[in-house]
């Protein structure tokens, strides 16, 4: 049976105004595939009365003016998405959220998104034997050498996403593959809640609706959403991010907003959230980011909290008052600040801005000119954090011997944390190409049993993940000192044929 017996492939690509719960679609583009060929396409920007994000995609509200709401669309996009007797199949790189975010349109006008099946081009190259090294659509357009034109832009993804799709079904195809046998599909995800715009009142949900485009809009909107102590401040503050001027008023205007002194835990935690989503637009919508001007702002930033620490009861950002105290703004945050000036828009690690912060100007680590110390002076395990990502980053890169000295010094110096052990531990193992197996695996071992020595250490999944470290390394090194057998090994008598003379 072929893959393409009675079925419609649907590569579809949405772009929309944030990854929040209640973020709505601003373009969707659409390529029906049926026998191996395509058979329609369909695209189109939608105006949805709300902006957002435009530092990524670039829709904001001068392209989207003309444009019409999604219901104009409902049906059009439902007949795409029908095929009378044949099952639909909907593809996405992350298709939940795709398919989450029609649901959630649908949703919005008492209707619901047609019958169909959802794969993900993640597990639909992994069933047909395709090696993607990464999750984003970039790692997969390089995985099969296409050519993405203009990103995050729907149209272009959606054509990634429909060639990778196409080498797939009809490798599974080739191979008699079935996909039902391979493909664990998934219901649509059930909408989430009504906009926070529908619970607010009149006034409020016009300060929503303002587009954040001048000063006085940003004066208005934000600090009239400040004072109300609105739940989606940072979101908001990120919807007025259209180009890198834009990103860099919207940081002003919430740095500003941080100084003031009657500001309550709560809302200095969404304005820090916000500030950081401003130094990623700032740095996305920048033809040549000035990375370490971004770090000199997010260091800005951290200078207006004395406490980078986890809340107390008394006062409480959103997450912690949500019981949620492990996404502590006052922990994260920091760290989110100043991943932008570390890391490209693709996520790659920017080379210079990482030595810049493990050395500074001079060649030995960690001095009081390096990144880390600067940053150590307002949030402490949050600098501890970050130099163990860039350190794995630079491992990955082939560059550890820049990272190296930073880690032994920072060891050398008391520092425990779980992810400085693993990749210290993972520095450590890597000796075994150059020199002898037991000893690096014996160094690494040491070092994982050191840090579980800490009196830090807790029942966290990165505590546990030093453990299972630990014991795969004892593994090894009982291999490695485990004597072999003499020879011979096998002591039968050698085999006579029965047709061959003696």
């Amino acid at each position: 049976m072929s893959v393409w017996d009675n079925t419609r492939f649907v590569a579809i690509d949405t772009e929309t105004t944030g990854l929040h719960d209640d973020a709505r679609v601003l373009s969707v583009a659409c390529f029906c595939l049926e026998n191996g060929v395509t058979v329609k396409s369909w695209s189109t920007v939608i105006n949805a009365g709300i902006y957002g994000a435009a530092h990524i995609h670039g829709l904001d509200p001068s392209k989207l003016a003309g444009a019409k709401p999604f219901a104009h669309y409902a049906d059009v996009l439902r007949d795409l998405l029908t095929m009378p007797g044949g099952t639909v199949y909907v593809l996405a790189h992350n298709i939940v959220y795709d398919a989450a975010r029609l649901t959630y349109e649908y949703d919005l006008l008492g209707q619901t998104l047609p019958d169909v099946v959802l794969l993900d081009t993640r597990d639909l190259a992994r069933a047909a034997g395709f090696i993607v090294p990464g999750s984003t659509l970039d790692d997969l357009a390089t995985a099969f050498k296409l050519p993405n034109i203009a990103r995050h832009e729907a149209n272009a993804d959606a054509i990634v996403v429909r060639e990778a799709a196409l080498r797939c079904l009809n490798a599974l195809d080739d191979k008699g593959i079935d996909l039902t046998d391979v493909i664990v599909s998934a219901p649509p995800p059930s909408p989430p809640t009504r906009p926070a715009t529908g619970k607010l009142t009149a006034e409020h949900a016009a300060l929503h609706d303002m587009a954040l485009l001048t000063k006085k809009d940003r004066d208005t909107s934000l600090g009239g959403c400040l004072d109300l102590s609105c739940p989606d401040l940072h979101k908001r503050i990120e919807d007025g991010i259209t180009s890198t001027t834009t990103a860099r008023a919207a940081f002003d205007w919430t740095l500003t907003a941080l100084r003031r002194p009657d500001l309550s835990r709560f809302q200095r935690g969404l304005l820090v959230a916000g500030a950081a989503r401003t130094l990623s637009g700032w740095r996305n919508t920048a033809a040549r980011p000035d990375h370490k001007l971004l770090f000199t702002k997010a260091l800005d930033v951290l200078a207006t909290e004395p406490n980078w620490t986890a809340c107390a009861p008394a006062d409480e950002c959103d997450y912690c008052s949500q019981g949620r105290p492990e996404r502590c703004r006052f922990v994260i945050s920091p760290r989110r600040l100043v991943w932008p000036s570390l890391y490209g828009e693709s996520g790659n690690l920017i080379t210079a801005s990482a030595e810049a912060y493990l050395t500074g100007a001079a060649k030995t680590p960690l001095t009081t000119r390096s990144g880390w110390d600067k940053l150590r002076q307002h949030a402490p395990d949050a600098a501890n954090v970050v130099l163990a990502r860039v350190a794995v980053a630079l491992r990955q890169t082939g560059r550890t011997e820049v990272a190296r000295p930073a880690i032994e010094k920072l060891w050398k110096n008391g520092a425990r944390d779980p992810q400085l052990a693993l990749v210290y531990a993972a520095i450590a193992e890597d000796e075994k190409v150059n020199g002898d197996k037991l000893t690096a695996f014996t160094h690494a071992a040491t070092i994982c049993q050191d840090a579980l020595a800490s009196p830090s250490v807790t029942t966290s999944y990165d505590w546990q993940q030093v453990k299972t470290r630990l014991a795969r390394l004892q593994g090894r090194i009982n291999a490695a000192t485990k004597t072999p057998p003499k020879a011979p090994y096998n002591t039968r008598s050698p085999h006579r044929s029965r047709f061959v003379k003696p």
